[in-house]
């Protein structure tokens, strides 16, 4: 997941074309709903860490992880700010940081 975007995470190269590989399905916990995506590409990645007890900031660390689409952090204890280095997810498509005692603005990053 720390890949950076110009390097292909799955699949091969065949004359300037890239195909990637496909998993049958797989199922998901998306906002406490199981969800099942069905043909997905096998470089999707998600991580939820919902329900966890975590406490203190949101750690620098994720802020690494370039090739995440998802990322549930919901119904914790985390606190402080969203950092603005939460622009580097490049492919991030959902965040969910609800339920939390997160305070200030949401980054324009």
């Amino acid at each position: 997941m720390m890949h950076d975007e110009d390097h292909v995470v799955s699949g091969f190269i065949h004359t300037g074309t890239i195909y990637y590989s496909y998993q049958d399905s797989v199922t998901v916990s998306i906002k406490g709903q199981q969800v099942k995506l069905v043909k997905i590409l096998t470089i999707f990645t998600t991580i939820d860490f919902s329900s966890n007890y975590f406490e203190g900031p949101i750690p620098e660390v994720l802020m690494d992880f370039k090739a995440i689409h998802v990322l549930n952090f919901s119904n914790n204890a985390l606190s402080g700010e969203i950092p603005p280095t939460i622009g580097n997810l490049k492919q991030l498509e959902s965040l969910d940081l609800s339920n939390n005692s997160l305070v200030g603005e949401i980054p324009t990053q």
